[in-house]
Parts: C-alpha cells; structure tokens; sequence
C-alpha cells in the first residue's frame, strides 16, 4: 500500500511541479519502485528466521519513514540540478525511490514467517492478497489526499502512516522513537515548487490552485522583462494549457478562427478542451452554438479568472461546457457538427497522445456533418519523426489534410485542417466575406491580424506537401501508440526542425482561392512577407539575432500596406532580437553598440521594461547617476515589484555600485 501510494506521489510530483511527464518517466519512476521492493524482499527472505527479525522490521520501516520525510525536501532540487540530462531528473527519483521501497519491500517475508508449517500456503495466499488489495488502496487513498490536501499534506500522510506501521511492529523502544522522528519530520512538509521557480523563471504568484482525482489545475501570474508585460496563465498537472501573453493568446485564437473561416457556415460547433475560453470565444464570434467539452472540473472554475470567458458567456447564446472525457462523448452524442476544434495538451505528456492517434480522429470524423471540418492543434517542436507520425495518422483519415502555421508571431504549434472531401477552391470574396460574420473582426483584432489575407497566409501545407512530409512515417494507433515514446522527453530536440522545412518550400495559399488580378498580387505580397518572417524566425532559432532583424525588416517591407502587422506581432518580435543583440553586445564589452540596440528597442516600446533597465545600468556604468535614476524610475513604473532597481536605486543614493 505505501509503495503504491509513494509511487503516485512522486509521479504526480513530477507533473505538477517538477518536469514533463512523459511514459520514460513513468517507467522509470516504476522500475525504482519495483526494483526496491524486489531488493528488500530478496534481504528479508534472509534474515526472517533470524533472531530479532520484528525489530529489524520496527528499524527499517522508521528508517523508510525518515527517508521519505527528509527526500520530499532535497529530491526536487537535486533533480531540478539534472534538468538538462535526459532522463536524468528521472534516473534520480527512480533512484531515490529504491530505498525507501526496499525497506517497505523488507515486510512481505517477515510478516508471513507465521506461515511456516501446516496452512502456510493459505496463509501466504491471504497475505498477497491483502498485499495486492492494499496497493489499489494506496493509489486511492492517495489520490484522496492529494486532493483534499496536496501533494504535501499526503506525503505527509503517507509518512505517518509508515511511521505507524513500524510503531506497530514492536521493535522496542529506540525503534519506537525513529518510528517517532519519522513521524515529527512530517510536519510541515514543503510543497512542491513550480517549474518556473525551479528553472529560475519569472513566476510570481499562484492565484488559483483546484487538486482532484483527474489532476490538478492552477492559475498563475508572472511579468516576463523581456516582453515587458504580465500575464496570467493555467497549468494542469504541472504543463501551459492557456494564457494571456501574446503568443499563446493568438495560439488560442487563430485556432479556432482558421477553421471556422474555412466553413461557409458553421451553426453547431465542438471544440475538445476549455482551457482559459479563448478558442471558445473565438468560435462563438461567428454566431456558432459551441458545446465544449472538458474532462477537468478545475478547468472550469480557473476559466473565471480569465477575461475570455466572460465574452464566451455573453453576448447571445452562452457555449455549452460538458465535462466528460471526449472520448466518450463523442461516443454517445447523437449530434453532429459543423466544425470540431481539437485543443488538447502537448503529446509529448503522459496520456495526452491518447487524443492524437488513429482511432481518435476516425471517431471525430463519425461526428462531422456533411461539409465538416475537424482541426487540431498539435506542437511546432516535437521533432520530425514525431510530426510526421502525427500528420501520417491526421491523412489516413482525413485525405484533404493541411498545415496552417500562423506566423504572426512566432509559434510554437500548427494547426492541422481536414478539408471536406470532394471540396473544390473558395472565392476570394467568399473569404473576405466571412470577416464580416458577427464579431469576427472585433475579435482577431485583438490580436493584430484582421486582414483575410494575412490570415490565409498561414497556409503552409497542402495535402500533397503533407503526404511528402509524412512519407514512411508510422501511424499512431492506440495499439501501437508510437508517440509515446518516439519523444524521450519535451524539449530534447531542436525546435527549427519545423521551421528548416517550411523556410524552403511553404505551400503557396493562392491554391485554395479563386483570384483576381489584384487579388492575388495582394496574396503574393502577403506570402512573400510570411516566407521571410520564417526565415527570420528560423534565424533567431539558431541564434543569429543580426541576421533575423534584417529578414525580419525586409519581410515587413514586402507588405508594407499591413500596418497592423508591422506596428504590432512584427514588432515584437524586432524588439526581442534586438535585446539579444544588446546582451551579446554588452558580453563583448562594447556598451556603445549595446546601447544603440537597447535605444531601438524604445524606439519601438517608449516604456520597455527590460531595455529602460539595461539602459540604467550602462548609464550607472559610466557614472551617470541622474540618467541612470531617470531611467530605473521609468523601469520601476512598469514593473513596481522589481526589487533589484530599488536595490540599484539605493546604491546610487548611497554611492555604492549597482
């Protein structure tokens, strides 16, 4: 019972506050388990007819207690320290577990040394038994806990609980007070700490938590310096599902805008997963009645703190939120629907590629009206073998696949489209026409990108181009689910792979539109601008910042008509890699080139936090006090909670260095 509880423990741990889970992880974490009941048990069957077998019974399970007391407050630092391993943060808690497990794994054979003589076979029967019912126990019951209490409060249970058990073992009294210790160094157990706090990220504070049986969902607000903004955004078991930062409120939006666009009239609409109501709100801007479907009560009740959702709730009829798992929703709705918007977290996490394989995208298809559309979103940077995987199963199912990657700003995931079969090309004024249903123009306006030919830019892959992308590639199916393990951990392979392909050769929109003239001079312009920002991003992705400006200019140049644009997401973008230029130029010594960067970054943002900082501080340099003051009181105006200006600030009053 206690291996099993620790087991979910530290599995969930690593979820909600460690690193990704993926199923090497989980594996892992298992085998350490496994590993120290079988160690323990191989010593036990030693030692139990020994004399003293009961107390050494008392001593290993106080001694089990104290570890896992004092390993749930060293553990999660010592493997942040391996993060950049892989497996390695696995490796370690599948390490540390061994111990603890051993020990537990130490009782099997002293507690059934009773069985020796006639009966024993039953008796040992009886015992595993128990032993195998009081496992499930232990996952329930800590499952129970964590989410009446967190992750602490149940390690801290699970401690006393252990500590208990070798009270009761009757190892005298020096092992009743390990058995004690064990149970004192409970108290107070710290929880978890969050990913970005642990990768020293800009978190700072958690608004929101809900901890159940599906998993646990919390809301946080941080200030990113080099954006210059905060933002609020919701994490469920550890990993971003939504947020209000630009990037992944425009992720939020073209996803459900895209699709909806490329329907000639959407009224019935499913989108898989709530998330912050972002997509939500985006699909009900075209007059649609949305059903949501979303498997976490948390989801729902963080979705409050998000502005969206309100917009989601109002103005006509409110979206429908289900929560059940799609799965079987899908299975025993007798709805069908125009557009159904598959928004579900990263594959690449344990359990979510169970929404990505074969069988998944057939069952969407059985609900499609005739004309449907289903789209989905699916990461930029799992690798290619990942990517083509994913975009081999979408086409087994959906023949008329294509890649959508809006390039407004620069995402980290593409959305795949299942035209309708048979379909032929849509008029341009068809297109443009849609722009106009209910709030749809209000709404991507939000984000910068209201022209339809901007938007239909971010077509990058028709169904031929996806064929030869996937070419080979293995299917995921939930028999044989590939994307499980096709991806040891997130992040363990460069992101340009994406990119690389897409800056030689992305499809060419005017395919799916019937053109005028002036027309398609207008599209070409707009995809000769998409084509040089992925190439800048694939520059900025390889680290040549000089090099991404220029492209980044040039491609602005190319469709100089979109001011929207280049005043907005482009913008942005300028601004990150010129205060990459600035830190490398600041690197080498040469503040005056540093300086000139950070001025350009003003120039752009007049009140940006990161550069008014840096500024400060080459002015404090050169002994410019007043300058330096003028500029850190400006920073401090953006971002109240920046402790090190106040510190800088006091330094200047007092003489000292910043």
């Amino acid at each position: 019972m206690a291996v099993a509880g620790l087991q979910l423990l530290w599995t969930r741990t690593f979820s909600f506050a460690l690193f990704d889970l993926t199923a090497y992880s989980f594996a892992l974490v298992a085998s350490g388990a496994v590993a120290g009941m079988a160690l323990g048990a191989s010593v036990g069957s030693r030692a139990v007819l020994r004399p003293g077998a009961r107390a050494a019974l008392a001593w290993t399970l106080g001694a089990c207690a104290l570890w896992i007391a004092g390993s749930w407050r060293w553990l999660p630092r010592a493997a942040a320290a391996l993060d950049g391993w892989s497996l390695g943060p696995e490796f370690l808690i599948a390490v540390a577990l061994v111990a603890p497990c051993a020990g537990l794994g130490f009782a099997y054979p002293v507690l059934t040394v009773g069985s020796q003589g006639a009966g024993s076979g039953r008796r040992s029967g009886d015992f595993l038994l128990a032993s195998g019912l009081g496992s499930a126990a232990g996952i329930f019951a800590a499952a129970w806990a964590v989410s009446l209490g967190g992750l602490a409060a149940a390690a801290a249970t699970l401690v006393i609980a252990v500590a208990v058990a070798g009270t009761l073992a009757g190892g005298g009294a020096p092992a009743t007070a390990l058995c004690g210790l064990a149970a004192l160094a409970a108290w107070n157990l710290p929880q978890p700490q969050l990913h970005a706090e642990l990768s020293g990220g800009v978190a700072q504070r958690e608004v929101f938590r809900h901890e159940s049986l599906a998993g646990a969902v919390t809301v946080r607000e941080a200030f990113f310096p080099d954006e210059s903004a905060w933002s609020r955004s919701m994490w469920v078991d550890g990993h971003p599902i939504a947020g209000t930062d630009p990037s992944t409120r425009t992720s939020q939006t073209l996803l459900g805008h895209i699709p909806m666009l490329l329907h000639p009239s959407p009224r019935r609409v499913l989108l898989v997963g709530l998330g912050s109501g972002g997509t939500a709100r985006a699909m009900r801007a075209h007059g649609a009645e949305v059903t949501v479907v979303e498997i976490l009560p948390g989801v729902r009740a963080a979705s409050a703190l998000f502005p969206d959702i309100e917009r989601v709730a109002s103005g006509g009829p409110a979206a429908r939120v289900v929560i059940d798992d799609v799965r079987h929703f899908l299975r025993r709705t007798r709805e069908s629907y125009d557009v159904i918007v598959s928004d579900v977290t990263d594959f690449r996490y344990l359990g979510s590629a169970n929404l990505f394989t074969r069988e998944y995208f057939e069952l969407a298809k059985s609900r499609l009206a005739p004309g449907g559309i289903f789209a989905a979103w699916t990461p930029r940077d799992p690798g290619m073998e990942s990517q083509a995987s994913v975009l081999a199963t979408f086409q087994a199912v959906y023949p008329r696949t294509t890649v959508w990657y809006p390039h407004l700003r620069e995402a980290h995931f593409a959305v795949l489209v299942a035209l309708p079969e048979g379909g032929g090309r849509i008029a341009w004024g068809d297109w443009t026409g849609r722009f106009g249903r209910g709030a749809v123009a209000a709404d991507l306006e939000d984000i910068g990108s209201t022209l339809p030919r901007r938007v239909a830019s971010y077509y990058v892959m028709g169904p031929d181009q996806a064929a030869g992308f996937s070419a080979g590639a293995r299917q995921h199916t939930d028999l044989r689910p590939v994307l499980d393990y096709s991806v040891v951990a997130a992040g363990s392979v460069p992101r340009r792979d994406f990119l690389s392909r897409l800056a030689i050769g992305a499809a060419d929109p005017a395919e799916l539109f019937t053109l005028s003239g002036p027309e398609a001079r207008a599209l070409g312009a707009a995809r000769t601008a998409r084509d040089g920002m992925l190439a800048a991003y694939l520059a900025g992705e390889e680290g040549s910042a000089e090099r991404a400006v220029a492209l980044a200019e040039a491609a602005l140049a190319r469709d100089a008509d979109d001011l929207e644009w280049s005043r907005g997401p482009a913008s942005e973008f300028l601004a990150a890699q010129r205060l990459r230029l600035a830190d490398q130029a600041a690197a080498r010594g040469d503040s005056v080139a540093a300086e000139k960067e950070l001025r350009a970054v003003l120039s752009i943002f007049p009140e940006h936090f990161a550069a008014l900082s840096n500024l400060g501080v080459l002015a404090a340099d050169r002994g410019e006090a007043d300058t330096a003051r003028a500029l850190w009181l400006r920073a401090l105006a953006v971002f109240p909670e920046a402790e090190v200006l106040r510190r800088n600030l006091h330094g200047l009053g007092s003489g000292g260095a910043r």
